[in-house]
């Protein structure tokens, strides 16, 4: 969901378990994250990840509420910025095999 001029609210959820039954036995749990993204000009992204919260497989993510928090930081959040690598430099040699 775009929020402003280069910055996106990101939801995204993933399914986990620990059983290691193929398939598993017990039903997965939901984690849930919620970042900002902001595009910082063509060569950097920042995420500000500021939500995470695990959910029972019956739950609904960011409706219900979580079995865990493992992250609710509005004041202390978790900032990560990506940089595009040059492409246009040459790579250096390999060093010789073993």
């Amino acid at each position: 969901m775009k929020t402003t001029g280069n910055s996106y609210e990101i939801r995204l959820i993933a399914l986990t378990t620990n059983d290691p039954a193929d398939p598993p036995e017990e039903l997965p749990m939901i984690w849930a994250v919620k970042e900002d993204l902001e595009i910082d000009g063509c060569d950097t992204i920042t995420i500000t990840y500021n939500w995470f919260a695990i959910y029972e497989w019956d739950k609904v993510p960011f409706v219900d509420d979580p079995v865990a928090w493992n992250l609710y930081a509005e004041s202390d959040p978790i900032v990560e910025t990506i940089r595009r690598m040059p492409t246009g430099t040459e790579l250096p040699e390999a060093p010789p095999a073993p």
